[in-house]
């Protein structure tokens, strides 16, 4: 009977040990969650002010560049979570376990990848990377994963890129595609014609019907954003620049 008892208190030691175990996990990735949500909604406040318009916007991105002289631009998509600044960097790696202060962080940054984007923000396809960090949080790009179905797509159908000094650019996603690494979604390479017949194909592998009657013809750059699928893939957003 005591020997019994015994290993009942042994298990009961070990299965709460671990509950604590599990429970600092849990806390420590909700903490760091809340904090990089913090972090960006803190950028904001003191370094972007609305101007009236859905998409107008000022920011200063003098005083950004004090924070990051890596930052090149922003890409804020309106009733989401997608609002951030965007990081460049060689080091293909680098961003996606660094934030916008060069520290360690497991949920990374929103970057553009300049071995892909050598000419930056002037590629034919100018991709814009960022984590997927689960269902349960909504920082960088885990929204992305909603695109996947035509009522949220409809109701959140345009991206906005403001790059220093010039004038934000209104963008229609036009496709939503589920793809490997060694996709053609990461070419930025185009010969004569051969971006319009990329387009193309990317509308046509669409998993959500939203290109409608967009016109391809006078089309001279895309803007496609990325992130990690729930498996082993990356879902891709390709966006068309809005004739004004």
């Amino acid at each position: 009977m005591k020997k019994s008892i015994n290993i009942y208190n042994i298990i009961l030691i070990i299965l709460t040990a671990a509950f604590f175990v599990v429970g600092s996990y849990v806390f420590r990735d909700v903490k760091k969650y809340y904090d990089t949500k913090k972090c960006y909604e803190n950028i904001k406040e003191h370094y972007v002010s609305q101007s009236g318009k859905k998409a107008g916007r000022k920011i200063d991105w003098n005083k950004l560049y004090k924070i990051n002289d890596d930052i090149a631009a922003w890409v804020y998509i309106p009733g989401t979570p997608v609002d951030y600044p965007v990081l460049k960097s060689k080091d293909s790696d680098y961003y996606l376990s660094h934030d916008i202060h060069k520290k360690y962080s497991k949920y990374g940054s929103v970057f553009i990848d300049e071995s892909i984007n050598k000419r930056t923000v002037e590629s034919k396809n100018l991709i814009i990377f960022a984590h997927n960090m689960g269902h349960w949080t909504d920082v960088m790009f885990g929204s992305l994963m909603k695109y996947e179905k035509a009522d949220y797509l409809k109701k959140h159908k345009y991206v906005y890129l403001y790059i220093p000094y010039t004038p934000v650019q209104k963008y229609k996603i036009v496709s939503v595609r589920e793809v490997s690494a060694l996709s053609d979604a990461y070419n930025d390479d185009f010969g004569k014609g051969n971006l319009k017949k990329w387009i193309r194909n990317a509308i046509t592998q669409s998993v959500v019907a939203c290109a409608g009657d967009t016109d391809i013809k006078k089309v001279r750059k895309v803007l496609t954003l990325s992130t990690c699928t729930y498996g082993s893939n990356r879902l891709v957003l390709h966006c068309l620049p809005e004739e004004k």
